[in-house]
C-alpha cells in the first residue's frame, strides 16, 4: 500500500472503519469492560483485606470480655493445674490481641503513586498476615470459651 500523504491514509482508515464499525464498537466495548473488570479486581484486593480486618476487629470486645472472665475464674480456682490451664488461655488471648495491634501498627497504605502491581503484592502479603491473625483470634476465643465452660461453676 503506497500512501502519499496523511489525508489519503486517514481516508483509507475511515473507509475500512465504515465496513467494520459494528465489529469495532463491539471489540472496543469488550476491551473497555475487560479493563474496567481488571480495575475492580485490583481495588477489591484492598477491600477484601479491610473486610477481613473489620471482621476480626469486631471480635476484640469479645476477646477482652472472655479474658476478664477467665481472670476471675482463675482467681476463684483452688486447683493449681486448672489455674495453669486458665493462665495459658489468657496468654493466648493476649497474644492474639497483640497480633492484631501489631498488624495495625505495621500496616502502611501504599501511596497513590505506587505502581498497581506493587500495591497488589502488598495487599496479598497483608491478607496472608491477617488470615494468620484471624486464625489466632478464633483459636484463642474457642479454646478460652471451652476452658471457661469447663471450669465455671
Amino acid at each position: 500500500m503506497n500512501m502519499k500523504n496523511e489525508s489519503e491514509f486517514l481516508k483509507y482508515i475511515f473507509s475500512g472503519f465504515k465496513k467494520y464499525s459494528c465489529k469495532a464498537l463491539l471489540i472496543t466495548g469488550v476491551c473497555l469492560y475487560t479493563i474496567s473488570s481488571c480495575s475492580e479486581k485490583k481495588s477489591s484486593k484492598r477491600e477484601e483485606l479491610m473486610v477481613l480486618h473489620d471482621e476480626e476487629m469486631a471480635k476484640m470486645d469479645k476477646m477482652f470480655t472472655l479474658k476478664e472472665e477467665l481472670k476471675q475464674l482463675k482467681d476463684s480456682t483452688i486447683n493449681e493445674d486448672h489455674k495453669k490451664e486458665i493462665s495459658l488461655k489468657i496468654e493466648r488471648l493476649e497474644e492474639a490481641d497483640k497480633a492484631m495491634m501489631g498488624w495495625m501498627n505495621n500496616y502502611r497504605e501504599p501511596s497513590a503513586s505506587t505502581e498497581q502491581d506493587v500495591k497488589e503484592k502488598y495487599y496479598d502479603e497483608q491478607k496472608i498476615i491477617m488470615i494468620k491473625v484471624k486464625q489466632q483470634i478464633e483459636t484463642s476465643l474457642d479454646s478460652g470459651q471451652i476452658i471457661l465452660n469447663k471450669y465455671k461453676h
